[in-house]
């Protein structure tokens, strides 16, 4: 769990930096705030669901794929519907919030599939 905890700790850092870089330096004008937000929204959803699956995985493993399949889809509808009401209040950004989101949320599910494989491997 801690190894989780520092990479998505690294790769919001990453995330912010890499953003702020972009947003400084190549393209001002498509800067909103709320990216920020999402960055932390993600990762604050990202490491509570690995926290759980952690949890389920070592008090029982019967239950991890129903426990995997509930989060997983109620992170997806949460996402949604934070994803489309910031875009839906920040229409002249929607766009950027959009694609921001996209990147966001693919290099955390990259780190949190990567760490589940790792954790149910070494639990078996």
């Amino acid at each position: 769990m801690k190894h989780f905890l520092r990479n998505s700790i690294i790769l919001a850092m990453v995330l912010l930096t890499g953003g702020y870089l972009l947003f400084t330096l190549v393209i001002p004008r498509l800067f909103t705030p709320v990216l920020v937000f999402l960055l932390f929204f993600i990762f604050v959803v990202t490491n509570i669901v690995y926290a759980w699956l952690f949890t389920t995985l070592k008090k029982n493993n019967r239950r991890f794929t129903t426990t995997f399949m509930a989060l997983n889809v109620a992170k997806m509808f949460i996402y949604l519907v934070v994803v489309v009401g910031s875009a839906w209040l920040q229409r002249e950004h929607a766009k950027e919030i959009m694609i921001g989101f996209l990147v966001m949320y693919i290099a955390f599910s990259v780190l949190e599939v990567v760490s589940t494989l790792r954790l149910v491997k070494k639990d078996n």
